[in-house]
């Protein structure tokens, strides 16, 4: 487990634990003073082969905080890196909607032992699905790589972009492809695309919801 906050006295602590075969917590390293306290509290997930452990760090002065991003700890030598600042993603968002919200990793997921999937969340109550996007972390070339683009959509007054909306956060990741949702008005549907990004998106199924009853 790890971000485990144990507070001893008025002093606090951010520890890594593992579970040994008896079930019992034992201490691996302290993520102290090199990350903020009250910084990792999202999942972790660990690489396919074992070796790293990817982990968000979220502390509250996220937005001005150079730490805030995407890191891997080593689980053979304890070291950990910076892979991603939140600078690193790039914004894909339309001209007129800069500025208006901020997205943060919400979300990690390893598609293999060199590419991670970042999804981004939105905090603010502003929030529009600008900031709901994918990012993939190439391990050996450290970059972001948006996996949707949404730089061309218009104003919501006169434009017809808004009768759809993607939502790759609530996806997942199936022998290299990510699994995602997109609302249309009166429709529901999947979608794959290669969690990569190669290649086109391609229609799962599609599911009417014009006749479902919001429940108050």
């Amino acid at each position: 487990t790890s971000g485990i906050n144990e507070v001893l006295g008025e002093r606090f602590s951010l520890e890594l634990f593992k579970l040994n075969e008896l079930g019992e917590a034992v201490r691996v390293s302290s993520l102290r003073p090199q990350l903020p306290i009250w910084s990792v509290f999202h999942s972790t997930v660990i690489s396919p082969d074992g070796r790293w452990m990817a982990l968000i760090v979220f502390p509250q002065d996220w937005q001005e905080n150079p730490l805030s991003g995407v890191w891997l700890q080593s689980l053979e030598t304890g070291q950990r890196k910076q892979v991603a600042t939140l600078r690193d993603f790039p914004e894909m968002r339309p001209d007129w909607a800069l500025g208006q919200s901020a997205g943060y990793p919400w979300k990690l997921e390893w598609v293999n032992t060199e590419h991670l999937l970042v999804y981004f969340q939105d905090l603010s109550l502003r929030s529009t699905f600008f900031d709901l996007n994918v990012f993939v972390l190439d391990m050996n070339v450290p970059s972001a790589t948006a996996l949707f683009d949404f730089r061309d959509f218009g104003k919501p007054q006169d434009s017809e972009d808004w009768n759809h909306v993607i939502s790759p956060v609530t996806g997942f990741v199936r022998n290299g492809q990510l699994i995602y949702a997109h609302y249309r008005q009166g429709q529901l549907s999947l979608w794959s695309r290669d969690a990569l990004g190669v290649g086109e998106a391609e229609l799962l199924t599609t599911t009417d919801t014009s006749s479902y009853i919001a429940l108050p």
